[in-house]
Formats: C-alpha cells, structure tokens, sequence
C-alpha cells in the first residue's frame, strides 16, 4: 500500500486551484473543458461530499467535505483508492485539513482509466474510523 500525502487550495465548497510546488499551476473549476466529479453520501451521523478535479487519469485534486453533528468535527480523514478490473495496489492518500469540514489532497493515484473505487475514511475523537465508499468511472 502506497501511501501519498498532498494538498491543494479549494474553495469551501471544492476544489478551485492546485498548489504544487512554486505557484499555482492552473485554475480548474473556471475551465468547462475540464470534468469535476462530485458525489455525497451518507454514513451514520455523517453526510460527506467528494470532490475530485479533473476526474481524469493523472494528477487530481481531492476534496472531501465532512459534515456531522455540533460538537463532533472530523479530526482526520484518508482516501483508500483501487482499481476495480484492473490489479493495481491499493493506494491510501492522507488528506490535509484546509477549512472545518474540508479536508483536501492531490495525488495521481487514479493513473488509468476505467472503474475505480473510492473509499473515504473519517476519523473523529472518540469513535470508530467511518468508512464511505464512492465509485469513479475514468474515462479514455
């Protein structure tokens, strides 16, 4: 299992502008020619919002938005990524807080096409991790 640590700038709501190494390298949610794949889901207490920046192979940014109740903020939160067709190592990407409730990365663990799945893992004080699971189809 790999293990990758990344972050980028995103706007509260998502994921707006890479930060590597240096400035910016583009804006992306301005640019339509670009794909951004956004899900939700429930789990328990918690309704997280995946944001993931161009949702194509290669470089992409993360976004995860965990919503709870008051008093019970996640204090951590890691992205388990693998292949579905394809026998690939299963890749754990370690989020980085950037607002309370967003936790953001960016990795180009998504490096081929097809079907992937994404398994969000939240970490709170006091509870058991909470695993989410999003699937992601990476087209050609």
């Amino acid at each position: 299992m790999a293990v990758v640590a990344g972050q980028f700038n995103p706007d509260i709501d998502g994921p707006t502008r890479a930060e590597e190494s240096g400035p910016p390298s583009r804006d992306v949610a301005p640019n339509p020619t670009l794909a951004t794949l956004i899900q939700t889901r429930t789990a328990g207490d918690l309704t997280v919002t995946l944001g993931m920046t161009p949702a194509a192979a290669g470089p992409n940014q993360f976004a995860l938005r965990i919503d709870g109740p008051a008093g019970a903020p996640a204090e951590g939160a890691v992205l388990r990524i693998d292949h579905q067709t394809i026998n690939t190592d299963l890749t754990e990407i370690v989020l980085s807080p950037y607002a309370e409730p967003v936790f953001v990365a960016r990795s180009s663990a998504i490096a081929l096409q097809g079907a992937w799945r994404i398994e969000a893992i939240v970490r709170r004080a006091g509870r058991p991790d909470t695993p989410v699971v999003f699937e992601a189809n990476i087209p050609r």
